[in-house]
């Protein structure tokens, strides 16, 4: 296992791709300056066996380096995650890392595959059960296959008269985007990161064309909006909110039809709904997320569960201590103090 030289550095979106888990937008050099922002380093690895993946290193103050492999590392196979997990033990040892932590999409199905050494903690990603849509198919087939209320609403609603429009991510777009989510979130009873996180990925990634800003109106006015990001076949929508109002019936469902043709032409193979209840809640009344699964499942009733967010102790000790006595605390004071998520 060895750093990504320049060279590699470079070009570490296209690597990542050749993964065979097609890459992760969220393992993107791009995207995660909205977490070097937040003062996460950022590491590019490639594993002896050609896998691509990037870290967030943090220093601990009397512990080392904490490296977090977000939505990665770069395999869906159980097998050579294991493999990677041997290689990186000795490598990790010597840049004084104490705890590698990841959540790799790997099927839930295939946990029981993964080394024993892997120690199941609290899920940081929202994404870890999550609704994908088949894009690798005619315009015509994907509308077809969707489940028939999602396909009512996306008809009525250009009936209606709803227009989507792709946008740029200018401050005046994105103050409105921001805008409905706060009121999305005020709604539906969840917090938001500070307003310059937001701004900083959605302008970043619209000015690389490796994400898209997109409006729904009605009668002229945003009713809903969504932030839609792409990285080689797959495309993942990552914030999203609407008018509480309720103005028009359907317009968040043509939003994500409109989003989905945008990714197929850009190449994606698939779209991410990215997050939902697991497959075993997305029916419980009582989940705090179930009417966004009930939104989402219109497009696809199948929930795809990942494995969800493993620990793997470098320096036994040492995570014994930052487990114990200190991480709870360490994330509880970083979110009073930031607003935001210490992960």
């Amino acid at each position: 296992m060895r750093f990504a030289n320049e060279k590699e550095t470079k070009k570490f979106n296209e690597l990542l791709t050749k993964n065979d888990n097609n890459g992760s937008i969220f393992q993107s050099y791009d995207y995660l300056q909205v977490k070097k922002d937040s003062n996460w380093q950022i590491k590019h690895l490639i594993s002896d066996n050609d896998i691509y993946f990037t870290v967030l290193e943090r220093y601990i103050f009397g512990l080392g380096n904490l490296w977090y492999a977000l939505k990665g590392p770069g395999t869906a196979n159980p097998s050579k995650l294991n493999n990677l997990l041997d290689e990186l033990k000795d490598f990790a040892k010597k840049q004084h890392v104490f705890l590698f932590k990841c959540d790799p999409e790997i099927p839930l199905k295939e946990k029981a595959k993964l080394s024993k050494e892997l120690i199941k903690t609290t899920d940081i990603q929202t994404n870890i059960h999550t609704v994908l849509v088949d894009l690798n198919k005619s315009e015509s087939t994907i509308l077809k296959d969707l489940p028939q209320k999602g396909r009512y609403a996306i008809n009525r609603a250009k009936k209606d008269g709803v227009k989507v429009v792709a946008v740029d991510a200018n401050t005046k777009n994105c103050e409105i985007m921001f805008n409905l989510l706060n009121e999305t979130a005020n709604g539906a009873g969840f917090s938001l990161k500070p307003k310059s996180y937001y701004f900083s990925y959605w302008k970043r990634l619209s000015h690389l064309k490796m994400g898209q800003l997109f409006f729904a109106k009605f009668e002229n006015k945003v009713v809903a909006s969504a932030f839609v990001m792409i990285l080689g076949k797959k495309a993942t929508y990552k914030d999203g909110a609407s008018n509480r109002k309720k103005e028009t019936y359907g317009a968040s469902y043509l939003l994500q039809w409109e989003a989905m043709l945008w990714a197929k032409e850009k190449g994606a193979l698939s779209y991410d709904l990215c997050g939902s209840p697991a497959s075993w809640e997305i029916k419980n009344q009582e989940h705090p997320y179930y009417r966004i699964g009930k939104f989402k499942t219109q497009f696809n009733k199948e929930v795809t569960d990942y494995v969800g967010t493993y620990d793997f102790p470098i320096n036994k000790i040492k995570y014994f201590i930052w487990s114990r006595f200190f991480e709870k605390l360490v994330k509880r004071l970083y979110f009073m103090v930031k607003h935001m998520s210490f992960y």
